[in-house]
């Protein structure tokens, strides 16, 4: 019972989930768009900014392991960029939506 219990606990996975890939990001942004009720317009304007977000996060974590500060911060930036394309019941919406997702981690990791 002790070797299962110890495999399962190194198989588990250590450090910040990957990167998605296109046609996650694409998902990621439809759920989205289906949450806030994005026209056409910021549909396109919101996965442009989540696009260039996950291409910084690959440059900055790669070969490395950033700094939370530095997460932080490329995180805060790409929220707030987000919501100067909502208007106001969607910038609400999106704090809604944005606190559910950080609730469940596990359940929204992309998964290879």
């Amino acid at each position: 019972m002790l070797f299962l219990t110890s495999n399962i606990a190194a198989q588990q996975r250590q450090g910040p989930p990957p990167i998605p890939n296109e046609t996650q990001i694409n998902k990621m942004v439809d759920d989205l768009s289906n949450e806030l009720s994005l026209s056409d317009v910021q549909k396109i304007e919101i996965l442009a900014l989540y696009i260039d977000h996950f291409a910084d996060v690959k440059s900055l974590t790669n070969g490395q392991r950033p700094s939370r500060e530095q997460m932080d911060k490329l995180k805060n930036e790409f929220e707030k960029n987000v919501r100067n394309k909502l208007n106001e019941e969607q910038k609400f919406k999106f704090e809604k939506y944005s606190k559910s997702q950080n609730k469940q981690p596990n359940q929204n990791r992309i998964r290879k």
